[in-house]
């Protein structure tokens, strides 16, 4: 099942199709699944996953006030501190992973899959078949606001081998389904027990609201 990227004259995708904030984003047609079988051998890959962001009220003044520091290095350093010290799950790999090990019992037209386990780094990849790419790319842990709790967002993005291409964005809130701890320290409580049951819940919603996109019966709202 695993295949390595190599060869020449292969089919090119550049990292730019994901970077630019004004290109469409396509819905998978409903009448496109009759067809999946034609895309035989599908790689599946996952981009390496954005760092996580901690973002707290308490620690952002401090490191303002102390450090002088702006709100996205803390954020950032914060996360990074978060991701050594409880060892968090890679959440694009587990995204990508519940989604290959699911859909082919879910979805009995769908191609064979050709998967590369390890995440690929944000850039050119070279493979001659159609692919479909996870990218998880903004992951935040918050004390309050819209992103109060767990927030993901994650991209799946399919290239057919003639040139089509399909977008879809879902986006995971923890509020969204009532699961916002009462306060951030909830999250990191018994080495971060609770943080990585929501991490976990985010990809299986993530993977059922893409399953559900493919058999025509996708989640609205995202």
């Amino acid at each position: 099942m695993k295949r390595a990227f190599s060869g020449l004259g292969l089919m090119v995708f550049a990292a730019t199709l994901f970077g630019c904030a004004s290109a469409p984003i396509i819905p998978v047609p409903v009448k496109f699944t009759g067809d999946m079988r034609s895309l035989s051998p599908l790689t599946v890959v996952a981009f390496q996953t954005v760092g996580i962001r901690q973002v707290t009220i308490g620690r952002t003044l401090a490191g303002a006030l102390t450090l002088g520091l702006g709100s996205n290095a803390i954020a950032e350093s914060g996360g990074r501190a978060m991701q050594k010290k409880y060892s968090l799950p890679d959440l694009g790999q587990t995204i990508k992973g519940r989604f290959v090990k699911r859909v082919t019992g879910e979805i009995p037209y769908w191609p064979e899959m050709q998967v590369e386990e390890n995440p690929v780094p944000l850039g050119p990849f070279k493979t001659p078949n159609s692919v479909l790419v996870f990218r998880t790319f903004f992951v935040q842990v918050s004390d309050a606001g819209t992103c109060q709790g767990l927030c993901a967002y994650t991209d799946l993005t399919l290239f057919g081998k003639n040139g089509q291409k399909y977008q879809k964005r879902y986006i995971y809130k923890s509020e969204n389904f009532n699961r916002a701890p009462r306060s951030f320290s909830d999250f990191e409580r018994d080495e971060g027990k609770l943080l990585k049951e929501e991490m976990e819940f985010a990809a299986e919603k993530t993977v059922e609201h893409f399953i559900g996109h493919f058999k025509g019966g996708g989640s609205s709202g995202n």
